[in-house]
């Protein structure tokens, strides 16, 4: 039987910012404007994928709607100080890797308690 992860990422690029917000804002603080600019921009930019990572154990990275991802960050407490740029740089790790991206440090703090 394989095991199934879904790797749902909050940020708006690897390269900078292309989204246009700026990156030293903590996601926690977003507008709703820059929630929904974030969001389309991570749907249109990067696409679902998906790697076998050995073992049974499949991982699919960037696999959620505007919507999903517009719930993630809206959901997001406010105690997560972690900035767009941090979640920016978790996404290129899980493009890098989707297998092992969530062992860089830019993802373990988006994954700490504070940001769950």
């Amino acid at each position: 039987m394989k095991k199934v992860i879904f790797v749902f990422v909050i940020a708006c690029g690897s390269d900078g910012g292309s989204a246009g917000v700026d990156t030293s804002l903590q996601i926690a603080d977003l507008s709703s404007a820059q929630v929904t600019q974030e969001c389309q921009f991570v749907v249109a930019h990067f696409p679902p994928k998906t790697a076998d990572c050995g073992g049974g154990l499949t991982v699919t990275v960037n696999d959620q709607t505007e919507a999903q991802c517009e719930a993630m960050i809206n959901a997001v407490p406010d105690t997560c100080t972690v900035t767009v740029g941090t979640s920016e740089d978790c996404l290129a790790a899980f493009e890098a890797d989707p297998c092992n991206g969530g062992n860089d440090a830019s993802c373990q703090a988006l994954f700490a308690a504070s940001c769950m």
